[in-house]
């Protein structure tokens, strides 16, 4: 007698169910120090009413939501690098700033950039070089902690123990100022 080949599939899945089965579930962890969302190759644009101000590119951009004292906190990480085009009503590229590393802060609305920062301002020809780059925008002011180096577009060097500026790098003030100015 011939066993029809759809009485054997039938059989085949019934045992696969029965098998299967198991009313033991594991559960599943959680890595509380893991990122909520990880985005790859990223480009993300800021304009007002229509007008480009703000390019960011990353390799990685990693979103964290963190418990701090029982308030949720948003950051987003960006541990391979960073690139942040400021441009200017006409949609000229005013200022780059370039970081190996940064975390934002959106609901502080504040950014921090570390590990050769380098800022190039195309208004001036200016270069600043830092490990550390904060921007506050609740308070309008752009600093750094840490020894700075200015190259001015003449080929004067400037250090510093740090710097004050408004948020547009428009006045910079290094702290303990010395080197050598081209006359």
């Amino acid at each position: 007698m011939k066993f029809p080949f759809g009485y054997l599939i039938i059989a085949a899945v019934a045992v696969f169910a029965a098998t299967a089965c198991s009313s033991h579930e594991e559960p599943i962890a959680f890595d509380a120090d893991a990122p909520t969302q990880t985005m790859k190759d990223v480009d993300m644009f800021q304009s007002d009413s229509g007008v480009l101000q703000m390019k960011i590119k990353a390799p990685v951009v990693e979103n964290y939501e963190i418990d701090e004292n029982k308030t949720k906190v948003d950051i987003q990480k960006f541990p391979k690098g960073i690139n942040v085009t400021f441009f200017n009503a006409k949609g000229q590229i005013t200022v780059i700033a370039v970081a190996k590393e940064a975390i934002h802060y959106p609901s502080q609305k504040r950014m921090e950039m570390y590990k050769d920062v380098v800022v190039r301002d195309y208004r001036k020809g200016d270069t600043l070089y830092t490990d550390e780059l904060i921007w506050d925008q609740n308070k309008s002011v752009i600093y750094s902690n840490k020894p700075v180096r200015q190259v001015m577009r003449d080929g004067s060097l400037l250090r510093g123990d740090g710097f004050d500026s408004d948020d547009n790098m428009n006045e910079i003030r290094l702290r303990r100022p010395r080197g050598v100015q081209v006359f």
